[in-house]
């Protein structure tokens, strides 16, 4: 190969890994911060906190990001099935998404999040975090979950008050 296309072959193997890694996760989430997560409901800016005393499940997703759009079937599925679990969906693009969501996966906990997913520390989506009912965060992860899981779902369970 002539050196022109070594450089091309190395510079696609590096956006790929790029893309792959943004869309993945690294499952590492130290650095997000859900105090500062707020949304908005019937006009009214909530947080987490108001959330405190209920199992939460909490996800991060975007219309355009295709794991993001895999995981939510299984998983309104698992919220219908799950009901001493709030489930909510936060989204960050606009309110038309969010509408366009609640009717498609028939669920009416899909929020236009206040911030932006990075000032709050979230790298990749899609992120999930799941809280007992003490507010502690007691899994997270960055990157498309298996929702059909019989195992996954014990695990989540496990971990909740």
């Amino acid at each position: 190969m002539s050196n022109l296309s070594d450089k091309n072959f190395l510079l696609i193997i590096l956006v790929l890994g790029v893309i792959y890694f943004y869309f993945k996760g690294n499952g590492s989430n130290d650095k997000v911060d859900l105090s500062q997560v707020s949304f908005v409901v019937d006009g009214n800016t909530k947080t987490l906190t108001d959330y405190q005393g209920q199992n939460v499940v909490v996800n991060f997703y975007a219309s355009w990001c295709r794991p993001c759009m895999k995981e939510l079937p299984a998983m309104a599925q698992t919220a219908t099935q799950w009901k001493d679990v709030t489930f909510l969906w936060l989204n960050n693009e606009n309110e038309s998404i969010v509408s366009m969501s609640k009717q498609e996966f028939k669920h009416d906990t899909f929020y236009l999040l206040s911030n932006s997913f990075k000032s709050i520390g979230i790298e990749s989506i899609p992120y999930t975090a799941v809280l007992n009912k003490k507010g502690e965060v007691v899994f997270s992860k960055s990157g498309q979950l298996n929702w059909e899981s019989e195992s996954f779902k014990k695990e989540i369970l496990s971990k909740l008050d």
